[in-house]
């Protein structure tokens, strides 16, 4: 007996999947480590056929955090990414880690749209005015209101969500251009499938991803240590990669303490003098 679990559903934005939540009994009412125990339960749950598992060991303020977590930001999203497939494929070959993932999900299939400007210039389109079209098409606008007595109800004005869910639909959108004649998005645009973030992560409002894994068997600072050592002189320019979490309050204790040490060097060779 290593302790309760209790399962929480409902905290994920996908609807398969959920989290379990094992509270284990003292140290001296079990024979195993907590490290060694969520491995193991991992290993019994992967056993599991179509089930993917990722352990993740409680922090001392009580939540679930990896040790290692590191931000990776940059002004072009597509350098990001590329830069944070790279530290993640540095991570999962350090010694002691396990479970590396991204802060964000896997990309999905979404329609893109490339505005041609020289073919908008010559049909007499601006980019305003396409812009403000397409987010009223595809994304509504409720500004207008309808009053009824006392009550006042929203006026939703956009396409049906049937009609935008095929790139040939959207691609048949049409605009008026100054001189009242209909333009259709795809004369002025290549609309197709492509792959993008199922969300976008901003860190002090910078385009970033966080790679976190877990650690196993090794110091935590050890691991960050060997990880950044080995991204020195592989960050194109541009991008940054940062600390968080368990890290970021390791540096920032180091620092305090060599700050404490040299202070209190300094003093001692005050009171001497």
């Amino acid at each position: 007996n290593v302790g309760s679990s209790g399962a929480r559903f409902g905290n994920s934005s996908k609807n398969n999947a959920t989290s379990i939540s094992v509270k284990m009994v003292d140290k001296d009412k079990r024979n195993i480590n907590v490290y060694d125990f969520s491995q193991q339960v991992k290993a019994e749950i992967m056993r599991i056929p179509g089930v993917r598992a990722r352990v993740s060991v409680a922090s001392i303020s009580g939540g679930a955090s990896e040790p290692i977590q590191l931000i990776v930001q940059g002004a072009d999203f597509e350098d990001v990414k590329q830069s944070a497939t790279m530290l993640l494929d540095i991570i999962r070959k350090t010694p002691g880690t396990t479970d590396a993932k991204f802060s964000i999900d896997d990309p999905r299939q979404e329609v893109q749209i490339k505005l041609d400007r020289a073919k908008m210039a010559k049909m007499g389109l601006s980019s305003s005015d396409v812009g403000s079209a397409l987010r009223v098409a595809l994304a509504g606008n409720d500004d207008s209101k309808y009053s009824d007595a006392n009550f006042e109800y929203n006026i939703r004005i956009g396409i049906d969500d049937f009609d935008k869910t095929q790139a040939e639909d959207i691609a048949r959108l049409t605009f008026l251009n100054k001189k009242g004649k209909l333009i259709e998005l795809r004369q002025i645009a290549d609309v197709s499938y492509g792959l993008g973030p199922s969300t976008l992560e901003r860190t002090d409002r910078i385009s970033s991803i966080t790679v976190k894994s877990n650690v196993v068997g090794r110091p935590s600072g050890t691991v960050g240590a060997e990880i950044m050592s080995a991204m020195q002189g592989k960050i194109p320019e541009g991008i940054t990669i940062g600390t968080a979490g368990v890290m970021e309050q390791q540096s920032s204790a180091f620092g305090s303490l060599a700050f404490a040490f040299l202070a209190a060097i300094v003093m001692i060779y005050l009171i001497m003098v």
